[in-house]
């Protein structure tokens, strides 16, 4: 829901903050939602399935 939100009504601010909202309640150990993504906080188009740096600090301050 935030992801789409965010595109919605901010479509300028590019791809990495409605991913912010999307993966905000990952954890690195694989114990978050809505993925349960494990990873080594990279994010890029690549295949391997990880938690970007910036979400994980919105995990850790649960915004």
């Amino acid at each position: 829901m935030g992801f789409d939100l965010v595109k919605a009504i901010a479509p300028g601010l590019g791809y990495l903050i409605p991913h912010v909202a999307f993966r905000h309640h990952e954890r690195q150990d694989g114990s978050g939602y809505p993925r349960g993504l494990t990873g080594n906080n990279t994010l890029g188009k690549s295949e391997k399935k990880t938690i970007h740096e910036f979400g994980a600090v919105a995990a850790v301050a649960d915004i």
